[in-house]
């Protein structure tokens, strides 16, 4: 995974989680639903986030069913439950049990509301976005022209896409996505691979965050030293003209003093 070009993490991060609510989420992998997983491994990641990030969860095709009568109502559902914030364990857990999977899967109607959700934000830092999806876009929207938009808008946000257990036609679909939004496309098939790529891609961004820590640390470091020594340099010219005046005063004592 990366940022915008493999531009670093700039001061904060405000990551963006879309997470699929479709009927397929409801199969189980392991003995637990990939929807379960998902909600485990998505939760684990936000709370280990860098101090100052913001978090969001937005999912998709949690409304209706799956069926065809249902696919119009589904299609249209997307919903941020939890907004652009730092993390809070007890809120975004609640977040978490708002909703169960059950319908399609409009990824371009999601990553096209996330756009709105920075743009309303309003928070500076590097905006990331992770797209959890166990399948293609099943509600004819345009996932791929959906990511190059919000990555060329002024938002800069990068699109990442982790698939859950994905079939070849759908990681096609997804790496089309995610290489249109600038980011990484990433497949997994196990529980234990999915909580995988959640850890390799904290410890990335965490390798970011410290980077760019300690080239801001040598700057400022650096400025500091500068103003420093333009303030000694200020000290010693005013400290001269005390000398100077007092000197002068001095003189004019002994002169008043002479004539009396």
């Amino acid at each position: 995974m990366k940022l915008d070009n493999g531009q670093k993490v700039s001061g904060t991060a405000n990551i963006a989680i879309l997470l699929d609510a479709s009927g397929s989420m409801a199969q189980k992998i392991g003995g637990k639903t990939k929807m379960d997983l998902a909600k485990e491994a998505v939760n684990q990641f936000v709370s280990s986030m860098p101090e100052g990030s913001n978090v969001s969860l937005r999912v998709y095709g949690h409304k209706g069913s799956n069926s065809d009568n249902d696919k119009k109502l589904s299609c249209g559902s997307t919903e941020m439950v939890y907004d652009l914030k730092p993390y809070n364990a007890a809120d975004f857990k609640a977040s978490l049990g708002k909703f169960q999977p059950t319908g399609w899967t409009p990824i371009a109607l999601a990553i096209t509301e996330t756009k709105k959700d920075f743009e309303k934000a309003n928070k500076p830092g590097q905006n990331i976005i992770y797209v959890v999806s166990d399948g293609i876009e099943t509600c004819d929207g345009d996932p791929v022209k959906a990511a190059k938009e919000l990555h060329d808008s002024n938002i800069k946000a990068v699109v990442n896409i982790i698939g859950f257990d994905v079939d070849s036609n759908g990681q096609k679909q997804l790496l089309s996505v995610a290489e249109a939004g600038g980011g990484e496309f990433e497949t997994v098939d196990t529980a234990e691979d999915f909580k995988q790529a959640w850890e390799r891609e904290r410890i990335r961004l965490y390798n970011e965050w410290s980077s760019w820590s300690a080239e801001n640390w040598n700057d400022v470091s650096r400025e500091q030293n500068e103003k420093e020594n333009a303030l000694y340099s200020n000290k010693s010219k005013f400290q001269n003209l005390i000398y100077d005046e007092k000197a002068h005063l001095t003189d004019a004592e002994y002169y008043l003093r002479d004539k009396e």
